[in-house]
């Protein structure tokens, strides 16, 4: 196993800076995930990690050692990548077998590691074909299984799964934790898919513009977003973000107009406000109520129904609401009355699973955190 520390890395492309002074320690065996929206980096850093994109400033450490002028063959990784670059004349076997073989180690040797990792990836019964035979699960099964075989100190993949199906997903995201458990190896991934950032990393690296937003597991970077940008792009639907004024900020809470005139009541810390400060709140749709059991005269939001999305278990209710950035989400159970068109809702936010950002996108501390403390 080794660790890889980064300490500030950057990269530019002409006048173009790709990154900008990238701070990151993954540990040993850590399960470390890269996740951001189209160019914001992250494939260029794993890249810079793999010796295949030259380092501009700032140094690479991995297990120990200074590796920015060290060549790619000697950093003691492997590399998966989104196409699955096998040897299509060769078979399932010689492609695992490829590196192994340059390595000169003995033919028995060879034959008991690739069976072996064949059966640790149910691609046993494949080794004698040619990658042209085999589906797309399969062939990125092989490309990792390729990777496996070197035994290397770390492993990279760069959104290895993004051309298979959803179904094909769910089973190689199972997989890769199996064999993550198995292994104990330290393994960075790099994906712009949040969904497999949460079930798959120990923890995550939100990207933006060339920087790291947030670090942290999927539960706290999903209940306790840094800023505004972390709080839309994890979760689905994405965060309802609105626009408000605050009318009332003390210690204990904020109170805050909403553009339809609707009072909100949010449980952070206002002390950094003032009144007739400008806000953005942050409410997730499965926090959205239909009914409001407190009876309290604040977080109501009247809404007018866009449409419904169905999705078996739940349905989703998207709806035009002022001063939403885009339809305002909000997830119930699927035994909900039938809801149509324009149709008007009464929905209620709870004050405590609300959120608020300053005018710096930065996220204001909720009471709920600073009372864990």
């Amino acid at each position: 196993m080794a660790d890889v520390k980064l300490q500030q890395l950057a990269k530019s492309y002409g006048k173009n800076q790709v990154l900008r002074q990238i701070d990151l320690h993954i540990q040993n065996g850590e399960f470390m995930v890269f996740v951001g929206p189209s160019g914001c980096g992250k494939s260029t850093l794993l890249r810079m990690i793999a010796g295949l994109e030259s380092i501009d400033e700032g140094e690479l450490f991995i297990g120990g050692v200074r590796s920015n002028d060290i060549p790619p063959a000697q950093r003691g990784l492997a590399m998966v990548f989104q196409s699955y670059a096998l040897y299509p004349h060769m078979t399932v076997f010689e492609n695992m077998a490829f590196s192994l073989t340059l390595s000169k180690m003995s033919k028995a040797e060879i034959a008991s590691t690739v069976e072996r990792t064949a059966e640790a990836l149910q691609i046993t019964h494949l080794l004698e074909r040619k990658p042209r035979d085999l589906s797309g699960g399969q062939r990125q099964r092989v490309a990792i299984g390729r990777a496996i075989v070197r035994q290397p100190s770390l492993f990279l993949f760069d959104e290895p799964l993004s051309n298979l199906d959803a179904s094909l997903r769910v089973q190689m995201r199972i997989e890769l934790s199996k064999m993550h458990r198995e292994l104990q190896s330290t393994m960075i991934y790099v994906t712009h898919d949040q969904v497999e950032a949460m079930t798959l990393g120990q923890r995550i690296a939100v990207f933006n513009g060339g920087i790291i937003e947030q670090v942290g597991t999927p539960l706290t970077l999903y209940e306790h977003p840094a800023n505004v940008f972390v709080a839309g792009f994890l979760g689905t639907p994405k965060m309802n973000l609105l626009a408000a004024t605050v009318m009332d900020a003390e210690r204990q809470g904020v109170l805050v107009q909403l553009a339809d005139g609707c009072l909100l009541q949010i449980q952070v810390d206002g002390r950094s406000l003032r009144i007739g400060d400008h806000v953005t709140v942050g409410i997730r749709a499965e926090h959205i109520k239909l009914e409001d059991t407190t009876q309290t005269s604040t977080n109501r939001l009247q809404v007018d129904v866009n449409f419904v999305e169905h999705l078996g278990d739940s349905c989703i209710v998207y709806a035009n609401f002022p001063g939403a950035e885009n339809l305002f989400a909000a997830k119930f159970s699927a035994e909900i009355p039938q809801l149509r068109p324009s149709q008007k809702l009464t929905l209620y936010a709870a004050a405590e699973h609300c959120y608020a950002f300053d005018t710096t996108g930065n996220a204001l501390p909720r009471l709920s955190a600073l009372s864990a403390r």
